[in-house]
Formats: structure tokens, sequence, C-alpha cells
């Protein structure tokens, strides 16, 4: 959330709702009258989820990422944010996907199977 906040001005994020319930967490707005709703679908049980992305302020421009790890049930087990310094958008897709496949493999929450 607060790499959101920091960059994109378009969205509206209620930091209660954001921890409390993920799915009412994030409001769109890209105009007054026209209001778009995105809602967090959870993984399948006993699964974790990440969610990370990247945001620029203009394009090349200041840019950071972050994430969130999350259980079936939406309780938040870890999250990460941060400054990327300058970049390009898809450079901090990539290194916000980049960051949470490194923190998911660190966090040993994982079993390799054949």
């Amino acid at each position: 959330m607060f790499w959101i906040n920091s960059i994109k001005d378009e969205l509206m994020l209620t930091e209660s709702s954001w921890w409390g319930s993920p799915k009412d967490g994030v409001v769109l707005t890209r105009r007054i009258d026209n209001r778009l709703t995105m809602e967090w679908e959870p993984p399948s049980p006993d699964l974790l989820k990440f969610n990370a992305d990247g945001a620029t302020i203009e394009c090349p421009g200041m840019a950071g990422s972050g994430g969130v790890l999350r259980d079936d049930k939406g309780a938040m087990l870890a999250m990460f944010y941060g400054p990327l310094g300058s970049s390009l958008p898809f450079v901090e897709e990539i290194a916000a996907i980049n960051l949470a496949l490194t923190l998911f493999i660190q966090s040993k929450r994982f079993m390799l199977t054949d």
C-alpha cells in the first residue's frame, strides 16, 4: 500500500480495510462518477499467494516496488516495499516479482516435488 500511495494518485486506499480485508482495501478511480473496484482472490486452501507490483512517476522516472504474502484466509504473513531509483515500468514489475520470489524462497514456506 505504501508504494502505491506514494506514486499512483488515482488510487484511493483505505488503510484499515487494506489490512483487515484485502478484498475491500483498493478502489481505483479514474473519474469521480466512474469507480471500479479491484478484488483480491485468495489462493486454494493451504497455499500462499504473493501479490507484487511496481510503480513509476514518469517514464523513465523514480520507481518503487512492493508486495504482500497472504494465506488462503487473507492473513498477511509478510510484506515488502522500497524504492528502485530511476526505472522503466517493465523493470520495476520484474524487480517486484524477483524480490517476491527471493523472499518466498528464503521463507522456506514451500516444498519441492517431482
